[in-house]
């Protein structure tokens, strides 16, 4: 009698819980229909595998030095594992690491956005050939982003408001981390629910840092962020 009482036991714990995960999927679902609508993906066709792949993430798209174009991850990854030595896009040569800044910076030169933002984020940290320059980071990461690189904002969003290598602008960070997030960008979105959870520099907001956090969740073309805002919700 007791084992059966224990089991009736287990088998309402389990419905409980099944209904308490339906009813979150559920509000999950319609936040992310609303922001949908509000905020349609920007997408770009691999021209490998045909697929729609998200271009805010840089876990999704991979850009190629040589020629500025690109292809998804997985298809570069195969690319990889076979072992190919030739761009798919344009059939140069796979470049050296020293070859490929040169080839990057060439392209920051010309205008192109991604590289824009690739050589903004590597003067901000240094290192791989970059030495730690400010300056030119900022210049390059204020290129991309007026040209609405998600990428670019992110980092210059993020630098702004915490402040600790330029002037701090909180708002123009906050501004430029909404606008990055809005676009797609999931590691901006975290960001946010991040920062309205410490309200550090403005108000604090829970109510404001869950919604960015299920936003997150709900973007599943980022899966390494999507398990990030798992974890905080």
């Amino acid at each position: 009698e007791i084992h059966s009482q224990l089991h009736q036991i287990k088998e309402l714990v389990q419905k409980e819980e099944a209904c308490v995960l339906e009813i979150e999927r559920q509000r999950v679902d319609a936040i992310m229909k609303e922001y949908e609508e509000q905020h349609p993906l920007i997408t770009e066709e691999c021209p490998l595998c045909l697929e729609d792949i998200p271009m805010a993430s840089n876990r999704s798209f991979v850009r190629f030095s040589c020629c500025g174009k690109g292809c998804c991850r997985d298809c570069n990854l195969k690319a990889s594992i076979h072992k190919v030595k030739k761009c798919p896009m344009c059939r140069a040569d796979i470049p050296t690491e020293r070859k490929a800044i040169k080839q990057i910076k060439a392209l920051a030169k010309k205008g192109v956005a991604f590289a824009q933002a690739e050589e903004g984020w590597k003067f901000l940290y240094g290192g791989n050939g970059y030495p730690l320059d400010v300056k030119q980071a900022v210049k390059f990461l204020e290129l991309a982003s007026e040209q609405k690189n998600p990428k670019a904002m992110r980092f210059l969003g993020h630098t702004l408001y915490e402040g600790k290598l330029v002037t701090r602008d909180v708002q123009r960070g906050l501004y430029l981390t909404h606008e990055a997030a809005d676009l797609g960008n999931v590691e901006s979105r975290l960001y946010l629910g991040k920062l309205y959870v410490l309200g550090n520099g403005h108000m604090r907001d829970i109510p404001k840092a869950i919604h960015n956090y299920t936003i997150a969740y709900g973007c599943k073309h980022d899966n390494q962020a999507q398990g990030g805002a798992a974890h905080h919700l």
